[in-house]
């Protein structure tokens, strides 16, 4: 009987073993990676899904990191805006400039909301914000290459219990996008970290998932009232 169970939990392991490094180590590497084309099939899947959807011209395409992706409540929450979703895992800001032709310029959506930086900036590794704001001036050269005018909202990078300790690099990254903003036409930011902070000037964890990283219902909660407050202010619905 010793033996069975023994058996049993040396099967149970090398199972889990397998799963981790066939699924699981995948995914890490493209967090941790520098190839955004180990994203192919995530991207052919939006793609995919997309293509189902009418009125791509009528629609505002929201595309971004994981906050994006989880969002599961987007469409609801920005009626009578529709909307296109175009989230995948832990995008860095050369992900989505890497596949923007494909995920944003295609669709010739009415307008683009995008949220991603906060892949870049992390405990464990974090890219200097000069390289950031590089990168966030490539994406917008190469949406605004087939869309010249079309409204271009950004997410300021959110604070988070998770990676509160890198939030001063973060927020200095928030700051050099938003002068960079401030310089175009038809281009906005919107900054939700102070909806997102308690009274003691740090993250306010119901706002968060068990992770301590990506937003709860309430957190979206407070997403969507600023964005859709963004977005009223320069389309119709």
């Amino acid at each position: 009987m010793l033996k069975k169970v023994l058996l049993a939990s040396i099967l149970v392991i090398m199972g889990i073993t397998l799963l981790f490094y066939r699924v699981v180590m995948p995914e890490i590497s493209k967090y941790a990676g520098n190839n955004p084309t180990l994203w192919e099939p995530d991207i052919a899947q939006l793609e995919a899904k997309t293509a189902l959807l009418n009125n791509h011209h009528e629609r505002v395409l929201f595309v971004g990191s994981s906050s994006i992706r989880f969002w599961q409540t987007l469409a609801i929450d920005m009626s009578p805006f529709s909307v296109i979703q175009h989230g995948f895992g832990g995008a860095t800001v050369n992900d989505v400039v890497h596949f923007s032709d494909r995920l944003i310029n295609a669709f010739n959506p009415r307008a683009v909301v995008v949220f991603v930086g906060t892949n870049d900036i992390t405990p464990r590794q974090v890219r200097p914000t000069s390289e950031m704001l590089g990168a966030y001036r490539r994406l917008v050269s190469n949406i605004r290459h087939d869309l010249p005018t079309t409204p271009i909202i950004f997410i300021a990078i959110t604070p988070s219990p998770h990676r509160w300790s890198v939030w001063p690099q973060a927020s200095e990254t928030n700051r050099l996008l938003n002068d960079f903003i401030n310089s175009q036409n038809n281009l906005y930011l919107v900054d939700t970290s102070s909806g997102l902070l308690g009274g003691d000037g740090r993250p306010d964890k119901s706002f968060y998932r068990l992770d301590g990283l990506h937003l709860s219902d309430k957190g979206y909660a407070v997403w969507t009232k600023r964005i859709k407050a963004k977005l009223l202010q320069h389309i119709q619905p």
